[in-house]
């Protein structure tokens, strides 16, 4: 958030977990639960200018919102066609108009929701040509206003303008440039990370897909299956090591371009 705190689903435990700048513990969000607010199993977390908190809920296809003092204010999603639908999605962003952007996992697309209005629009749906997904697993929105789109089935990430128009991609399936692409960040000063977690390792672009550092797991810290990842606008990158149970912290410090 704007504090530098770190928000993290704590998936198993059925929270989010807010972790300060100096990596202490803060506080927690939700916990097990039918009731609204509470969860199942949170996979994704974003937080918008505001402060407010939302924390995606794959079990349940729901979007919750919290306020800032973690106050339960609402939801979208779910079985209700009328909310929006998701099934099992993996990711949700904020866009730089407040919109919420999910990737609708199960269902091959992404939803853009307008906060205000409560209507939404649809781009993908399944397949492998440009523009189609197979299980979309996660999405950021660039201050620079593109939309990236983590395309986990086809291998490769995709790139989207303002209007929603499909402008380029990184990867193909079996091109071994990326196997399983699970999680995308983008900070302020155009570095693109990403987290390939079959392959445990996290490729670092400039924005227009120029690799520029890949730290390869196995070798760096010895992660385990990352599935999610932050990077800061100046450089904190985290990690979340999926099977090691725990968050890495790396300072990324790119090379002159």
């Amino acid at each position: 958030d704007s504090d530098g705190n770190l928000y993290v689903a704590d998936s198993g435990n059925s929270r989010v977990q807010v972790i300060s700048p100096d990596s202490e513990f803060i506080t927690f969000i939700g916990e097990f639960g039918l009731e609204g607010g509470k969860f199942f199993y949170p996979v994704d977390v974003c937080v918008d200018e505001n402060m407010a908190v939302y924390v995606l809920d794959s079990d349940k296809g729901l979007v919750y919102k919290f306020g800032s003092k973690g106050d339960y204010q609402g939801y979208i999603g779910g079985e209700n066609a009328e909310m929006g639908e998701l099934k099992r999605p993996l990711g949700v962003a904020v866009g730089r108009s407040g919109e919420l952007v999910v990737a609708d996992t199960e269902r091959h697309r992404v939803r853009i929701y307008d906060r205000m209005s409560g209507t939404y629009t649809t781009i993908g749906g399944f397949g492998e040509s440009p523009g189609s997904f197979n299980r979309p697993s996660d999405c950021f929105v660039s201050a620079s206003g593109y939309l990236y789109v983590v395309d986990t089935g086809n291998s490769r990430i995709c790139r989207y303008t303002q209007n929603n128009a499909l402008k380029d991609t990184y990867g193909d399936r079996g091109a071994g440039i990326l196997s399983s692409p699970i999680s995308i960040a983008v900070n302020r000063e155009g570095l693109v990370c990403v987290a390939d977690s079959s392959m445990n390792k996290i490729i670092i672009f400039k924005e227009g897909f120029i690799p520029i550092l890949t730290i390869d797991g196995e070798k760096a810290g010895g992660f385990n299956f990352p599935t999610g990842i932050a990077i800061s606008d100046d450089g904190h990158l985290y990690i979340s090591d999926t099977y090691n149970n725990r968050v890495v912290h790396y300072r990324v410090v790119p090379p002159p371009y």
